[in-house]
């Protein structure tokens, strides 16, 4: 019997994608708080586009997100990636660990979130949902114990702050192994440099100086490519000159001396020494039995 595809559930469907991490593009949308169609009207594109961006069915370019989140009131900037892992085999129920600590947006920060009331499931034995006020320290205390045990990735990227997780951390009741898992993240984050407030106005201020001494640099090379460009479009092309060829038509010898002359004040040392019509009329009226004298300087050198 031929066994039957595994599919996936609706469940497992919906798991994931709430596992998966949110776009730029998303992020900055909802931070916003503008609806796709809204975001896609103010940055010039449309609404199935822009929902593609963020399904991750289509892949913008650099200039296209740079404009979408710009028009948000956003910008890119480079920060460290965050990673999550899926804690199986630590001796309790399976968590997620991220690597690094991070900041949120203070609007999310301090937002209101519904989540379960855990100490009311316990006391009735029902599913109590209410909504919590991150903004409250003690309500804050029970959203981020919950969420550091029970949450998806994408809730405790969107609710967790760095900052005020080391500030609630000695007072959240976590299982050991939980604390154990996230404990070397907080004391990363608390072993913080030491920093002089002088040292780090001069390294700004030197940071800037060059920043503007390479601004200054790429200008002015633009300013004299530019100027090369303009003036080589403006010059003619040279073009019509031809060379006149070397006319062999007329060959002299001054007697005595060895100098030929070409007419037209060429070097006679490049042109084969072949004489005239004049030269073998004056070579013919030799009489019979007597041997012309020798032609001066032409393969003669008894003859000066």
């Amino acid at each position: 019997m031929q066994a039957l595809p595994r599919t996936r559930s609706k469940r497992s469907d919906w798991i994931s994608c709430l596992q998966e991490r949110p776009t730029i593009i998303e992020i900055a949308r909802k931070a916003r708080g503008w609806t796709q169609r809204e975001m896609a009207l103010a940055a010039g594109t449309s609404q199935p586009t822009l929902s593609a961006y963020e399904r991750r069915e289509k892949s913008p370019s650099l200039a296209v997100t740079e404009r979408l989140i710009g028009k948000a009131g956003y910008s890119l900037r480079l920060d460290v990636r965050v990673d999550f892992t899926h804690m199986t085999d630590a001796g309790t129920e399976p968590f997620w660990l991220p690597n690094r600590l991070w900041r949120v947006e203070s609007r999310l920060c301090f937002s209101r979130v519904r989540f379960p009331d855990t100490v009311a499931v316990r006391e009735t034995g029902e599913w109590v949902m209410r909504y919590w006020d991150l903004g409250n320290r003690d309500e804050r205390w029970g959203v981020y114990g919950y969420l550091l045990t029970k949450g998806l990735p994408l809730w405790i990227y969107r609710w967790v702050d760095g900052a005020l997780l080391v500030d609630l951390w000695s007072e959240l009741d976590l299982p050991d192994p939980v604390r154990d898992a996230w404990q070397p993240l907080i004391d990363a984050a608390r072993n913080g440099p030491t920093e002089d407030p002088i040292e780090v106005s001069f390294d700004d201020i030197q940071k800037s100086r060059r920043e503007e001494l390479r601004e200054r640099i790429a200008a002015r090379r633009a300013e004299a490519a530019r100027r090369i460009a303009e003036r080589d479009s403006a010059a003619e092309p040279i073009s019509g000159i031809r060379e006149a060829p070397i006319e062999m038509d007329h060959w002299s010898h001054e007697r005595g001396t060895g100098v030929h002359h070409l007419r037209g004040g060429r070097d006679p040392r490049h042109v084969s020494a072949v004489p005239d019509e004049a030269d073998q009329r004056r070579t013919s009226r030799v009489p019979q039995g007597r041997q012309a004298p020798p032609h001066p300087g032409l393969g003669n050198p008894g003859v000066p």
